[in-house]
This record gives structure tokens, C-alpha cells and sequence, in this order.
């Protein structure tokens, strides 16, 4: 069996306070001679979420990527769709992840037209938590 020595081992986090919380009172880990645990710590951005909304209900999120495309990557695009008619509810969500291009696809798209239709495009708000399901009247 070969020798091994306690290393430390430092997680991959994304906000500071999880970081210093972790090296606080992360244990020691187990490393081989020849086996190098190399771990980055990064601090990023977190995406832009936009709302499209007054979209045709022919709309894809392939539509939405090639008309966001142009302003910066693109992360996710997502059309919402109903469940029981399977077609689009005429809005959406795209992020980006990079804030200045985000804020000019949104100053570049608001108004424009798509499909004969004027979109709505601007920063999107938090979901609000669910309502408790109603009690049954019986």
C-alpha cells in the first residue's frame, strides 16, 4: 500500500461566505504521492434572466435564440408551453450571462416586432412562491 499524508482540500464555491464558512471547518483529506488535487475558486456572476413576453404563440426557443443571439451569448432559452394544449402561452425567459449585453438585448428588443407581434422584453422579477393548494369544500 502506498504512503499517503493528509492534504487539505478546498471546495469549489461561489459565494464568499460559503468559502469562509467551509475553510473553517472543512477536515483534511487523504491524497497519494502521485495524485494532485487542484481545485479553483471562482465568484461568478450570476445570469441575467429576461422576460419576453407578447410573443406568437408560434414562437420557438429557436426563434428567440437567433433573434438574442446577436447581442452575446445566450445560456437558456426557455418558451413556456401549456400543459394541456402542449402550445407556446406567448412568453418566455432567456438568460444571459454577461449583465452589459444582457441590458442591451433588452434596450435593442423592447418593442420590436417578431411574427406580427410587439414584444415585451425586460429584466425578469423573482417567482413568487406558490399559493397552499385550496381545501376541498366536501
Amino acid at each position: 500500500m502506498r504512503d499517503r499524508r493528509t492534504c487539505p482540500l478546498i471546495p469549489v464555491l461561489s459565494s464568499p461566505s460559503l468559502l469562509h464558512f467551509a475553510l473553517a471547518s472543512f477536515a483534511s483529506a487523504y491524497c497519494s504521492n502521485d495524485l494532485a488535487i487542484v481545485c479553483t475558486i471562482s465568484h461568478k456572476e450570476p445570469s441575467v434572466n429576461i422576460y419576453v413576453g407578447n410573443m406568437a404563440f408560434t414562437t420557438t426557443d429557436h426563434d428567440l435564440r437567433q433573434l438574442f443571439e446577436p447581442y452575446g451569448v445566450v445560456d437558456e432559452i426557455r418558451v413556456i408551453i401549456d400543459r394541456d394544449t402542449g402550445r407556446s402561452k406567448g412568453f418566455g425567459f432567456v438568460e444571459m450571462p454577461d449583465s452589459t449585453t444582457a441590458k442591451a438585448a433588452m434596450q435593442g428588443l423592447q418593442g420590436k416586432e417578431l411574427e406580427g407581434r410587439t414584444l415585451t422584453v425586460n429584466e425578469a422579477r423573482p417567482r413568487e412562491p406558490r399559493r397552499e393548494p385550496r381545501q376541498a369544500r366536501w
